[in-house]
């Protein structure tokens, strides 16, 4: 078996590792590019709001929140490194965005969501 398989097979098990991590929590994670198009969402959440991913993947969240002068502050501040945390409605839910910058090499390539509902536990 070639090294580069084997670096293949490592990745997709960390791959399948983390889906099944969030696929059986509570929250929904999503990546935002910085023009907050949808890449990717995935987590039970979704499931419990009778969400899928194409639901969500390419939309604009800037569009989903036209009217939440709040939420766009939060996310310039962390499109410039910070982390947010933000009370939303989406779905007919009151939840709770936290918002990470994702970097590489010290530039935010993108934002990574979690969202869970309003009064969980768990979310910090």
């Amino acid at each position: 078996v070639s090294q580069s398989k084997l670096i293949e097979e490592k990745l997709n098990i960390i791959i399948d590792k983390y889906n099944f991590a969030i696929n059986k929590t509570d929250v929904i994670v999503a990546e935002l590019n910085l023009d907050g198009i949808i890449l990717f969402a995935g987590g039970k959440l979704m499931n419990d709001f009778g969400l899928k991913a194409d639901d969500l993947i390419s939309k604009n969240i800037y569009e989903m929140h036209q009217d939440d002068s709040v939420f766009r502050e939060q996310m310039k501040k962390v499109i410039n490194g910070e982390v947010a945390t933000v009370s939303t409605s989406m779905f007919n839910k009151n939840l709770k965005v936290k918002l990470h910058p994702f970097y590489t090499k010290e530039v935010v390539l993108s934002v990574i969501a979690v969202i869970t509902m309003m009064g969980d536990v768990t979310s910090e």
